[in-house]
C-alpha cells in the first residue's frame, strides 16, 4: 500500500512539473559579447512551479560559466563544468517555487572575448 502511495505521488508530481523550460515571455535565441574575463548579465522572468531552462552556446574562445540567481541573490542553478569537449557548452536547469524575474550572469573564465548564444526551450 506505501508503494502505491508513493507511485501516485511521484506520477502527481511529474504531471505538475513536465513541460515548459523557457521565460514567462518566449523569446528567440540572443547574443551576448561577454569579454575576457567579465560577466555579462540578462534578467528574465520566469513561472513559477514548472521547469526552467537557460543553455549558453559560446563560440570556441573561453571557458564559460553560468550562474542563475532568484530575486534574493541566491545562486538556484549554475554550470561551470568544463572539459576539452564542452568548455563553452553549458545548460543550468532549476524549478522556481513562485513567478518571478531571475538574473542569469555568463562568467568568461579566459582572456579572450566570447561571443555567446542565449537560449531558453
Amino acid at each position: 500500500m506505501k508503494r502505491l502511495g508513493a507511485f501516485a505521488l511521484l506520477s502527481g508530481l511529474l504531471v505538475t512539473c513536465s513541460g515548459g523550460g523557457g521565460p514567462i515571455r518566449p523569446h528567440p535565441p540572443e547574443f551576448i559579447e561577454v569579454p575576457g574575463y567579465y560577466v555579462a548579465s540578462v534578467a528574465e522572468d520566469f513561472a513559477g512551479g514548472v521547469r526552467a531552462n537557460v543553455i549558453v552556446s559560446g563560440n570556441m574562445q573561453a571557458y564559460l560559466g553560468v550562474y542563475v540567481f532568484d530575486a534574493l541573490g541566491n545562486c538556484v542553478a549554475w554550470d561551470d563544468f568544463g572539459n576539452r569537449a564542452t568548455y563553452d557548452d553549458l545548460n543550468a536547469e532549476w524549478y522556481p517555487p513562485v513567478a518571478g524575474r531571475y538574473g542569469i550572469d555568463v562568467y568568461n573564465f579566459g582572456r579572450f572575448e566570447s561571443q555567446a548564444e542565449l537560449a531558453f526551450p
